[in-house]
């Protein structure tokens, strides 16, 4: 079980001798850190003692803790809280959609982040959650065995054009592609 530390404790380090920071619950000693820090140490100074994870959660991806919280893990803030979970690939904003990439500001497409777009609307990501759904259900499962066998089966493009998604890559079935149309679609225009 990990020690229970309150944040009356956690304000009281503060320094560059001596700083701790929060971040989503958990307590860390970022003291030998702060001259290895990437944005600089007076970016850590300014949150030492305290819950420093809005900050955090803005610069930097969840896996950055996977890497280097344990080294300076302290312990955990006074009340119990339930684990995250690490593996999990997507988390949500504020709300409630899922968010995708690295979370690194102007670094990812704004969709990444679900930030408002003129230009990417709710169609957008209904259809990215489709294609997703497909790809998840009809390509990962079957990826080693295709690359195996060098090939992907008919059946594949088949679904993919049934879905809709094939036409819009090749431009669907017409009559200037006569024997791909009645190889994989049996249509003749």
């Amino acid at each position: 079980m990990s020690r229970k530390i309150s944040k009356e404790e956690v304000s009281k380090h503060n320094t560059a001798e001596d700083c701790w920071i929060i971040v989503k619950g958990k307590i860390y000693d970022v003291t030998k850190f702060l001259n290895e820090h990437p944005g600089g140490k007076k970016v850590l100074l300014k949150v030492a003692g305290t819950d420093a994870t809005k900050q955090f959660d803005s610069f930097h991806n969840a896996d950055i803790m996977i890497k280097y919280g344990p080294k300076y893990y302290v312990g955990d803030v006074g009340t119990e809280e339930k684990p995250t979970d690490p593996k999990k690939p997507a988390t949500s904003d504020a709300s409630g959609k899922s968010t995708f990439g690295e979370q690194i500001p102007y670094g990812d497409p704004t969709w990444y982040q679900s930030w408002h777009s003129p230009y990417y609307n709710e169609s957008h990501h209904k259809f990215r959650a489709a294609i997703r759904a497909f790809v998840e259900k009809e390509i990962n499962p079957y990826c080693h065995d295709w690359d195996e066998a060098k090939e992907l089966p008919r059946e594949l493009y088949r679904k993919a054009y049934a879905a809709g998604w094939l036409p819009g890559v090749i431009g669907g079935a017409c009559k200037y592609f006569p024997l791909y149309n009645s190889i994989y679609f049996k249509f003749k225009p």
